[in-house]
């Protein structure tokens, strides 16, 4: 179920009639709405974009898109600037805006920071920890600015006697659950680029470079084995991990059991017919298995990211939310979150 169904589902439960209007406002419960609303909307339709990149660099350098999410952040910031005060406190209002203007900074920031780094498919994975390390400080002040305005909004709900509305604010669920992410996509990442070192000696009729990578390719799979064992599934969800502790697995047999044979054939001066049958027959047994492993993994983050924000959301839409309108990515068809698996090289970590 997508998020445009899901927002349907929960409108429907809250009965709420969309159309907020101008003079509403004089409503305390309009007033909150109006506001984490205009959140709301932004930050579904950047929970698509972050799903993206996490492992599609390509996306994250579509300009198109990132004017698509700039154009929004800069309408909802002018409808707050808008807003009267609500019985001349102006707290949440600014409160509100600030978040906003945080957000797009901490955005604008993390596209230069990627750009600056050069991040894509070809990184290492030291560049890429390195990079994942930096979002992680530039969104400490998108923390704290969250911290404030949901400071804030229990402050105003307590003043107008809206306790029981129980308003939530999305960006702290959004910071937690990408940095869940990054750590688990992480562990995958540095086993990627082993494995994928691992077929480029391959490629080259390296026997003892493979060999040596191959050794390498198991601790490394210990290393992100224990990595993934110790986190702890996210609000109840474990695909994601479990699809990245599968991705793990998968490799550290294929590094135990097929690989030496590769390396056993590859060594050979004089291989036969019959080596260069069964060298192919690994491989090509490697590449259609792993290609499904990495389109679940991939998905996985995505029906993570979606769900745990969607949850919070639908909870703000029962207590009179407006209906955040469908995604404006939504013209990216969900397959095209598959990676890109036409590469020859099977070692080669997807974008």
């Amino acid at each position: 179920m997508n998020i445009k169904t899901l927002l349907f589902f929960f409108l429907l439960l809250s009965g709420f009639s969309a159309g907020l209007k101008a003079q509403d406002f004089a409503d305390p419960l309009t007033y909150q709405n109006f506001i984490l609303t205009e959140h709301t909307e932004f930050i579904l339709n950047h929970v698509d974009y972050m799903a993206k990149i996490l492992y599609d660099h390509e996306v994250r350098r579509d300009q198109e898109q990132l004017n698509l999410l700039t154009e929004q952040i800069d309408k909802s910031i002018g409808k707050l600037e808008k807003m009267p005060s609500f019985n001349d406190d102006i707290s949440l209002k600014e409160a509100g805006l600030q978040m906003l203007i945080v957000y797009k900074k901490t955005l604008q920031n993390q596209t230069k920071l990627a750009d600056s780094l050069k991040i894509g498919k070809k990184s290492s994975f030291e560049e890429m920890k390195t990079y994942y390390l930096l979002q992680n400080e530039l969104e400490k002040e998108l923390i704290d600015a969250g911290k404030k305005f949901e400071k804030m909004l229990k402050v105003f709900a307590r003043k107008a006697d809206l306790d029981k509305s129980e308003p939530v604010s999305l960006f702290d669920k959004v910071v937690e659950v990408n940095a869940y992410c990054r750590r688990i996509y992480l562990s995958y990442y540095n086993l990627s680029k082993v494995n994928e070192d691992f077929f480029d000696a391959l490629k080259n009729r390296q026997p003892e470079s493979m060999e040596s990578h191959r050794k390498n390719l198991l601790e490394v799979a210990e290393i992100s084995q224990k990595e993934l064992q110790s986190e702890e599934k996210h609000e109840g969800y474990r695909n994601y991990l479990h699809k990245g502790l599968k991705f793990v697995h998968y490799i550290k047999e294929q590094a135990e059991k097929e690989y030496p044979q590769l390396v056993q054939i590859a060594a050979k001066k004089n291989a036969t017919f019959d080596d260069a049958n069964k060298f192919n027959i690994i491989v090509i047994n490697y590449y259609k298995k792993a290609k499904h492993i990495i389109e679940d993994f991939n998905q996985a983050s995505v029906h993570l990211m979606e769900k745990s924000v969607i949850q919070e959301s639908g909870h703000a839409l029962l207590n009179g939310a407006h209906k955040p309108q469908s995604s404006i990515l939504s013209k990216v068809d969900k397959q095209e979150f598959a990676p890109k698996t036409s590469t020859p090289n099977p070692g080669r970590t997807q974008e």
